[in-house]
């Protein structure tokens, strides 16, 4: 799909794992000569023309996101401490004493 509303076009990734990976995303480039903004393209079908509006075959360019580890809150496993449940933005209690 072509994505050339504004000169800020963007591209959402959405991680399928909570674990890190590397995200890629293959692209053509595309001079704005022929179709519109979010028109789908079978870029394999357009190689044929010389004068195409989009990257020669075997040109597609490659982008790699290196995605980190989420930050997860940490847990406390202890068989002494067992402290009641608190509701995020819960200000509104007195917690649990830990003396």
């Amino acid at each position: 799909m072509i994505d050339a509303s504004d000169a800020n076009g963007q591209i959402r990734f959405v991680s399928g794992s909570s674990n890190g990976e590397t995200a890629t995303l293959e692209f053509y480039a595309w001079d704005q000569t022929a179709d519109s903004a979010g028109d789908l393209v079978d870029i394999t079908a357009v190689y044929a023309n010389a004068d195409s509006a989009y990257s020669a075959a075997g040109s597609a360019n490659t982008l790699s996101l290196l995605v980190s580890d989420l930050n997860d809150a940490p847990t406390l496993s202890s068989p002494v401490a067992n402290f009641a449940d608190i509701e995020e933005d819960d200000d509104d209690t007195s917690g649990s004493l830990v003396s």
